[in-house]
């Protein structure tokens, strides 16, 4: 997760004599948007790696396959079994055709 710093108004004139003053809405702007970027990035298809294409079969075999390493009876990492949460989301959403069409 990103901090996000705010800088006053009298720090400006000190960033003034960097050169920086004018950079800074647009560092701001870039933090924010990688920072969206991040959240956007994986989709339920990279999670199970399967292609847009798989079948319900191939997304099926994929989910089991992820849920045998990453089951949290396996894991004690909670890093881990955050990443079996979201590829059960990811299951969820992609074996049902209605939740399907709606990503």
């Amino acid at each position: 997760m990103v901090d996000y710093f705010y800088i006053f108004p009298n720090e400006l004139s000190s960033l003034a004599l960097l050169g920086i003053s004018n950079m800074y809405p647009i560092l701001f702007l870039f933090v924010l948007l990688i920072d969206t970027a991040n959240l956007m990035d994986v989709t339920y298809y990279e999670i199970l790696g399967v292609s847009k294409q798989a079948t319900t079969q191939e997304i099926k075999q994929a989910y089991k396959k992820l849920a045998i390493k990453y089951h949290p009876d396996k894991n004690s990492n909670e890093e881990e079994q955050e990443k079996f949460i979201k590829m059960t989301e990811a299951y969820e959403t992609l074996k049902d055709p209605e939740k399907k069409a709606q990503i």
